[in-house]
This record gives C-alpha cells, structure tokens and sequence, in this order.
C-alpha cells in the first residue's frame, strides 16, 4: 500500500480492505478503478468479492486483477481434476525460514463463470510473456516462463 501511495502520488486514493469484510469505506457506483493483484486466489469464494467490486463501480470504470494461472498448479495440485476448486498448502522458504502458504486453486472456467455471474465482461485478459532479454540474462527462467506461465491478469468492465 505505501509502494502504492508512492508512485501514484496524489493522483488517486489507495485504500487497503480485506476482501472478507466488503468494501464498507466505498459507496455505491463511485470507484473508478478496483485493483487486486494476486490476491484472489487467497480466497475460496469469488462470488461476494466480484458482487462487491460491482457495487462499488462507478459507471465505465473497470476491475483489474492477476491471479495464478490454472496451467500453473494443476499438475502439482490437481492432477487428477483439473476442474476441481482445491484449497493447497505449500511450505515456502524466505531468508532461510520456512512458512506455510494456502490457496485455492481453480480452473479458467471457474474463473469466468463468478466474473460473468457479478455482471462483468472480460474487456482483455493477457497471458505475461517473458521479455526477450530475459532468454540471455536468465535461460533457466526464460524456460521456466514459457513453459510454465504463472499468472494471469485480467481487465473487466460492466456489462451493459
């Protein structure tokens, strides 16, 4: 949030929720803008959340939004099912100590029906590439990348 406040500058209002509770500070149909960067796959249900996000919307504004990729983790964690909503817990190591990480992994599809059922159209949806510089500074990554794409972002918009 201060990252955020720095770069934007007096530009826009940054507000930090937690997407349990709503958006209780943000009044009906006045937000230009809703940003949520990998975030949502903290959450096991998207329905409220993207019902929240359109209340609070003002008239052309849009969501943006990241989350991981379905093609990700479905093979290390629902091999068996890829259209399974799965809650995942891994150990991740950061300056030399372990902590435990959850998520819920989800399929595109479900990803679209709860964006669809709040009332939103998918405006573009990209897929990161890695940048060709990265091939020469980092090979090992630059494969890791193109054949592993971790996240997607997606820009939505009301539908009329």
């Amino acid at each position: 949030v201060s990252l955020a406040k720095e770069r934007v500058g007096g530009r826009a209002t940054v507000l930090q929720a937690d997407l349990h509770d709503g958006l209780p500070f943000a009044r009906n149909g006045q937000t230009d803008v809703v940003v949520a960067s990998l975030v949502l796959h903290y959450l096991r249900d998207w329905e409220p959340v993207f019902a929240e996000f359109r209340r609070v919307l003002a008239p052309g504004g849009a969501v943006v939004f990241s989350t991981h990729h379905p093609a990700w983790d479905w093979q290390d964690h629902s091999p068996d099912d890829y259209f399974a909503v799965i809650q995942v817990s891994e150990t991740w190591t950061r300056g030399g100590l372990p902590f435990e990480v959850t998520f819920w992994r989800r399929p595109l599809r479900e990803m679209t029906r709860v964006i669809a059922g709040a009332g939103f159209l998918i405006e573009e949806m990209v897929e990161a590439e890695p940048l060709p510089a990265l091939a020469a500074k980092d090979p090992e990554a630059d494969r890791q990348l193109r054949t592993n794409p971790f996240f997607l972002h997606f820009r939505l918009r009301a539908a009329d």
